[in-house]
């Protein structure tokens, strides 16, 4: 198992500043910590969200709309009022896709990343959802504000308390969140209510002493080599980084250090960490 956790101090930010975008930032956002523990659960676990698919992608022609900025008095964060209308115009077609290409039930609850309320409300609208379908995003929105990378967990962790209770069976349901880039991220999960056959141990992934374990720095290029149970891991811990945002945010960096250097013709890339390829893929793309 791999425990994922996500804290953010987005207070540090708070600028000695009356500016619209200063005061808005520092109204909008909250701290918070969350985490989640990912692996094969047990029968006997109940209430677990199983990871059924994920898909990234790179929203065109808006790189200047959500931006961090470095100031004398730290990190100044730039929000386009043109996000939520952005996010309508470009993210259904992308959710449709997504849905079609990883098939499987459509989602009846939506956990999605209460950027401000008119993203939800973006969303809402797009996508034909009934209040209810958002009405855990607005509660954790109402009651914590915008926790950044932690929101969504917060979202999960309402969705999966209000099903307790009432689901019998697997509920299908798609996660969505947002950032700089800009980007949208999606995973398609399934609440399921008890442990059963979806949860149970692959035969191979019993005996975890008969499979080797690569410790150090270099376990994600080596995932192959570490055995079953660690490329479970590992392909969980993928699905995780699509999720929260890797991606985008180094693809989106890149692309800014290249405008600056004058968008030259050939710009060398010394070394990316990013363990899976995802971001070399993208950079290949984008080039």
């Amino acid at each position: 198992c791999v425990l994922a956790v996500c804290v953010e101090l987005c207070s540090i930010h708070i600028q000695p500043s009356v500016d619209r975008e200063d005061l808005f930032a520092a109204s909008l956002f909250g701290d918070g910590a969350g985490a989640c523990v990912v692996g094969r659960a047990w029968p006997e676990q109940k209430n677990v969200f199983t990871l059924d698919g994920a898909r990234a992608t790179l929203l065109p022609d808006t790189a200047d709309e959500m931006l961090w900025r470095v100031g004398d008095t730290g990190f100044r964060l730039y929000l386009s009022p043109r996000i939520p209308s952005l996010i309508e115009r470009s993210v259904p077609a992308e959710i449709a896709r997504f849905l079609a290409e990883s098939g499987g039930a459509e989602p009846r609850w939506w956990a999605i990343h209460p950027g401000g309320r008119g993203i939800v409300d973006a969303l809402q609208r797009a996508m034909g959802l009934t209040d209810e379908q958002t009405r855990a995003s607005r509660d954790i929105l109402r009651r914590y504000g915008n926790l950044s990378s932690v929101t969504i967990l917060f979202v999960l962790e309402e969705i999966r308390r209000e099903l307790a209770g009432k689901a019998q069976e697997a509920v299908p349901g798609i996660a969505l969140a947002f950032g700089p880039g800009m980007q949208a991220e999606m995973i398609r999960l399934s609440c399921v209510p008890a442990g059963g056959e979806q949860t149970a141990l692959r035969p191979e992934e019993a005996n975890v002493a008969a499979n080797p374990i690569v410790t150090g720095p270099e376990l994600m290029d080596l995932a192959a080599a570490g055995g079953a149970e660690l490329r479970e891991a590992y392909r969980h811990l993928r699905r995780l980084n699509r999720l929260f945002g890797t991606a985008g945010p180094v693809l989106f960096g890149v692309r800014r250090i290249w405008a600056d250097a004058g968008r030259p013709a050939r710009l060398t890339v010394l070394d990316i960490g990013a363990g899976a390829g995802d971001v070399n893929r993208l950079l290949l793309r984008w080039g």
